[in-house]
């Protein structure tokens, strides 16, 4: 397995933050990794991806957020986590540079990279294009790129494109986030006024992955699908006795 390296990353002249550089002999790619908010770089999920990555020849690198470097439970703005996303990518093509490089990350981390890329949209959509079709069928990361494209199409504002992703990643065998993936169609029924696929979306989401941390919200959204048909349809008119037949 290869093995981890200490990195220090720049973001400003008064900021720098730790990193975590796993590279492979012949490292075919590098994946930018971001932690959630409330775990660092450390986190054993990330040190598997990162193991797993690395058994499938995928270089990472993993860094801390300003706030987690500093020991604090609060994140840092968007602005600064913009900032340290875009410095560790800088980080990443220094130390690979013969690699493809991707960003990606857990939660929190996901979101920010997402935003830190939403400057330059086409750029981000052809890069996690060109991954998917050369690295799709043979690499674990396969979800997690297909999760970036679909949400960079949500912020392009294609919906249509953005509930294709997600269904690839439904529909693909071993992809990781297949739970938040049914989550998110779901959500994309319910915003085109689709409460019957919306519905089949969440059922089946509660199904296949009842310990989610996506099937509680699924199941709230579920009763509140279930109510809205019942209150929408019109109450029948109150019966009215028949009168009595009038005899001759």
């Amino acid at each position: 397995m290869a093995s981890e390296q200490l990195v220090k990353i720049t973001v400003d002249d008064a900021r720098h933050v730790s990193g975590l550089l796993q590279v492979p002999d012949q490292a075919r790619a590098c994946f930018v990794l971001a932690h959630g908010a409330g775990a660092g770089m450390r986190h054993p999920f990330l040190a598997a991806v990162a193991a797993e990555l690395a058994d499938h020849g995928i270089a990472t690198l993993r860094y801390q957020f300003p706030y987690m470097e500093r020991g604090s439970k609060r994140p840092d703005s968007p602005d600064t986590c913009h900032a340290t996303v875009q410095a560790a990518v800088t980080a990443a093509a220094a130390r690979t540079p013969a690699a493809p490089l991707f960003a990606g990350g857990k939660s929190f981390g996901g979101r920010m990279t997402s935003q830190a890329q939403a400057n330059d949209l086409p750029a981000a959509i052809e890069t996690y294009q060109r991954f998917m079709l050369l690295y799709g069928n043979q690499s674990p990361l396969a979800g997690l790129v297909q999760q970036r494209l679909a949400y960079s199409y949500l912020l392009k504002g294609d919906r249509d494109q953005a509930a294709k992703a997600f269904a690839d990643i439904v529909e693909r065998p071993g992809a990781l986030l297949k739970d938040q993936a049914l989550f998110e169609l779901a959500r994309l029924e319910e915003s085109q006024s689709r409460p019957e696929g919306a519905l089949a979306r969440y059922q089946e989401l509660i199904k296949t992955y009842p310990t989610s941390p996506f099937a509680s919200e699924a199941t709230i959204r579920t009763k509140v699908l279930d109510v809205k048909p019942k209150e929408a349809s019109p109450q029948s008119p109150p019966a009215v006795p028949a009168s009595p037949e009038k005899k001759p």
